[in-house]
């Protein structure tokens, strides 16, 4: 898999061809029911003194690959022959969608429930009663990614990203087209930052 990932993106991503095919890099395909024949895949490199990540979308038919990290415009690329069926389909590739385009850069966690939040571990007293008041406030709100409607479908997900807590509202089509706006809840979390 490796290999084909690699050739199709030798002329328009080298660097990133030449990382895939070393021995330090891994492939992991993300499942995607909706998804015609492209695959979103998951490449982490540890060959380097910081690890390096992206999510790229591959067409094993064709050998069409694309990087997909940072770049979204490409998500149009990666739905061709998508079809949405459900809510349960809908809120996966929302979630999906979340993870794979976002800037790597940017620290990011996508919630599950408040106790998916990675707090600092070494919290000042100030920061240690804004933690007790977040987690408490948030208990009811955060939660795992739902589904309303019927094609197009409502879904509401929630990330830590860069140090914000962020709530996207997403809108899911049949055919697997992504609309996602952001809205900062709580800026400047007492969470460690990535950079």
């Amino acid at each position: 898999m490796l290999d084909a990932i690699a050739a199709g993106l030798d002329e328009r991503n080298p660097g990133i061809a030449t990382m895939i095919r070393s021995s330090h890099t891994r492939a992991t395909p993300v499942p995607v029911e909706a998804l015609g024949p492209w695959q979103v895949v998951d490449v982490t490199h540890d060959g380097t003194a910081h690890p390096l990540r992206w999510f790229l979308g591959h067409e094993p038919t064709t050998g069409e690959t694309c990087v997909l990290s940072g770049h979204q415009e490409h998500w149009a690329q990666v739905i061709e022959g998508a079809q949405v069926r459900d809510a349960a389909q809908a809120a996966e590739l929302a979630g999906v969608h979340s993870d794979a385009t976002r800037d790597m850069g940017l620290g990011y966690t996508r919630l599950g429930s408040v106790d998916d939040i990675r707090w600092l571990p070494h919290p000042t007293d100030t920061q240690r009663e804004r933690i007790a008041d977040l987690t408490r406030d948030l208990a009811r709100v955060i939660t795992a990614p739902t589904a309303t409607g019927g094609g197009p479908w409502e879904v509401t997900l929630w990330t830590v990203t860069d140090g914000d807590l962020l709530r996207h509202d997403v809108v899911v089509r049949t055919d697997g087209s992504v609309t996602d706006r952001l809205v900062v809840v709580e800026a400047n979390l007492p969470v460690p930052q990535a950079r």
